[in-house]
């Protein structure tokens, strides 16, 4: 996966499109959401136990505390970091620890939104610039 793939997408289409920039941020959001509905399936289905197969003893027993004591802000602010942030970790944690799937999805996605939307509306203002920097 090439980091920072998604927000360049952004940041292209809105600088190219900045006309009809609304009807991408859905999109790529839905698209977020999909990639990590997946990561929270597989996290899920190897529940707690497997977890030490997909996850390091270090990032495990810090995951753990960080997601049992989760509330929307950490959530949130999940959400909202840009890579490198380990967020694949995070997500695996929160599924195998059967965190509230409807309290989950609704703040991944609006905080994905708000992300993108943000981003969007940078790329439109220095449009010419940031795609000369892509």
């Amino acid at each position: 996966m090439v980091p920072f793939g998604v927000d360049a997408l952004v940041i292209y289409l809105a600088s190219t499109y900045s006309e009809i920039v609304w009807i991408f941020l859905p999109i790529v959001t839905m698209g977020s959401l999909a990639g990590v509905a997946l990561t929270y399936w597989i996290g899920r289905r190897a529940g707690y136990a497997g977890l030490p197969w997909l996850l390091t003893p270090r990032q495990l027993d810090r995951l753990k505390v960080i997601v049992q004591k989760a509330g929307a802000g950490r959530l949130a602010a999940a959400a909202v970091l840009p890579p490198p942030f380990p967020l694949t970790p995070f997500v695996l944690t929160c599924g195998a620890l059967d965190f509230d799937r409807r309290r989950f999805f609704l703040v991944f996605g609006v905080m994905r939104l708000i992300r993108f939307a943000t981003i969007a509306l940078l790329a439109r203002h220095y449009g010419d610039r940031v795609r000369q920097i892509l």
